[in-house]
């Protein structure tokens, strides 16, 4: 059912040691999430892990706007559409693959954040988006599952 007006919200979740420290974090990507006047703009937050689980303290949120990751956040760009840990680079520490599949005008992006022993970082992140590889705006790359 559909409520007229109401803010459709997504979400994707994955879990992964993104610090090394044997604890697994729990990523949630918001592709629907307002920041400020920005309508589905979207957003990632990140659950540090502990001995007990789950934390609910050092909880990191994480968008285009966040200091070090590539791009800007714009209205219907659906960050954190898709959202995956693993490590890519092979370093012990989980990294964050990020999917926005409107950014710039529906081409899609895919951004990849590294993992360190004090979390995510924008430092050293990269995006790609449709126009990378010579793909049509609308394409909408990203949006094939990130598995």
């Amino acid at each position: 059912m559909t409520v007229p007006g109401a803010q459709l919200l997504n979400w994707e979740a994955t879990v992964g040691d993104i610090t090394g420290d044997g604890k697994a974090e729990l990523v949630v990507g918001a592709n629907g999430e307002q920041l400020g006047d920005l309508k589905n703009a979207g957003d990632v937050t990140v659950f540090r892990g502990s001995a007990s689980g789950v934390s609910q303290s050092g909880v990191v949120r994480i968008s285009q706007d966040s200091t070090g990751v590539p791009g800007v956040a714009e209205t219907d760009d659906l960050f954190g559409a898709q959202v995956r840990l693993a490590d890519y680079d092979d370093n012990g520490k989980a990294d964050l693959a990020v999917a926005a599949f409107f950014e710039n005008d529906r081409g899609g992006g895919l951004w990849a954040l590294p993992g360190t022993s004090s979390g995510l970082t924008g430092s050293g992140s990269m995006s790609l988006g449709s126009a990378d590889f010579g793909l049509a705006s609308g394409s909408r790359f990203g949006e094939t599952p990130l598995d």
